[in-house]
């Protein structure tokens, strides 16, 4: 009497599967330097762009919070009811302390190490757009942390959280 995995039919569907659960795992698995996060600290900041925080007021302006995040946040005033806030800190290279510095003039933030590790005084040098986070430039594919923004119109704050 022949089993069940004796059929044609249901061994090529098993191979298939098995192949495909393989598949998945092995292309799932990134290696050592791909797609890191860092290490982010629950984060809930209130800022009132049209008070005390009103260097964020104009559209297309920033306002750094350095005590925020894992090193420090940056805000940017896309649209009139739009913000966009992202961690300061380097996905690649953030247990070293390297922080990305905001290019206003550019649109983007760059990723030029840091002050406290001579090897990496220069950073690794990618650069991130402000608009999606996402590397311009860089050998490594690793985003930007990006943090949760929500206007309330009727008290005139933002709340920047994760």
């Amino acid at each position: 009497m022949n089993g069940l995995f004796s059929r044609p039919t249901v061994r090529c569907s098993l191979s298939i599967g098995l192949i495909s659960v393989a598949a998945v795992l092995f292309c799932a698995c990134p290696g050592p330097d791909e797609f890191r996060k860092v290490p982010v600290p629950p984060v809930q900041l209130r800022i009132y762009p049209y008070g005390m925080d009103n260097e964020l007021g104009p559209v297309g302006n920033h306002k750094t919070f350095p005590n925020y995040g894992y090193a420090g946040i940056v805000v940017y005033h896309f649209t009139e009811t739009d913000y966009l806030a992202y961690d300061l800190a380097c996905p690649n290279d953030y247990e070293y302390g390297c922080q990305v510095t905001y290019r206003p003039r550019d649109l983007n933030l760059t990723c030029e190490g840091c002050r406290d590790c001579k090897d990496c005084g220069s950073g690794c040098g990618t650069v991130y757009s402000i608009l999606t986070g996402f590397p311009e430039k860089g050998h490594r594919p690793n985003p930007l942390h990006i943090y949760s923004t929500r206007w309330d119109p009727a008290t005139q704050t933002l709340l920047v959280y994760n």
